[in-house]
């Protein structure tokens, strides 16, 4: 976990009530480092109870177990009212497994929350399979009965907190608008999409299309 905007977002959900403790993160192996390598501290200054899981042993980990691994998650005994995943589902070959499995680690009424990136370099730690988008999250709640927490899904752009409704339609902040979009990059602009990629270059930016973004949701079982 690396990314500033993660921890606005959790801040907000924590503020808002959403995540309360005790929580577990799942994926809190601290391999970068300092107080941005997993949720402790964000959590614990807010006054809230903290645990870290992974599938390996080592700084920021209490338990370790495979999340994938049914049985093992079957075998723990605990309950958690907030369950964070942050910037893990990306990592894990199969994220609606990952998804199941720590909600059955939820207490009656506690909440997944899930933050990842949308658009974003690859970043091969132990593996990059994925970019899960909101769509994935809206069936899933569907199908597994879970509820989408109201006003929690949202998208983290250019340092800033967007709301999922106002950019649903991949405009705005996400993408250029389709007028100037199909300006610059439309039918027959060939050579033009090469002068502005090769600008935005020349401007330090390797991709002048699209900014990085991610993305975050909080679903809660029944």
């Amino acid at each position: 976990m690396a990314w500033s905007g993660d921890f606005d977002f959790l801040r907000r959900l924590i503020a808002q009530g959403v995540v309360v403790g005790p929580v577990l993160e799942i994926g809190s192996l601290n391999h970068q480092g300092g107080d941005e390598g997993n949720a402790k501290v964000t959590c614990e200054s807010a006054g809230l109870a903290w645990e870290g899981a992974d599938m390996a042993a080592g700084p920021g980990v209490d338990r370790t177990f495979d999340v994938l691994d049914a049985d093992a998650v079957g075998r723990i005994q605990e309950r958690w009212q907030s369950i964070l995943l942050f910037n893990l589902l990306e990592h894990v070959y199969d994220p609606i497994g990952a998804l199941r499995n720590a909600v059955r680690l939820l207490a009656p009424g506690g909440a997944v929350v899930v933050s990842g990136p949308a658009i974003w370099d690859l970043h091969d730690y132990p593996g990059d399979f994925w970019r899960p988008m909101p769509g994935l999250y809206f069936e899933h709640a569907r199908r597994e009965r879970l509820e989408v927490v109201a006003g929690s899904a949202t998208w983290m752009v250019n340092g800033r907190l967007v709301p999922y409704e106002s950019l649903r339609d991949g405009e705005q902040f996400l993408c250029p608008s389709n007028r100037f979009h199909n300006a610059v990059y439309g039918p027959r602009k060939g050579p033009w999409v090469r002068v502005v990629d090769f600008a935005g270059q020349l401007l330090g930016r390797r991709e002048y299309r699209f900014p990085f973004c991610g993305f975050g949701i909080a679903l809660r079982a029944g």
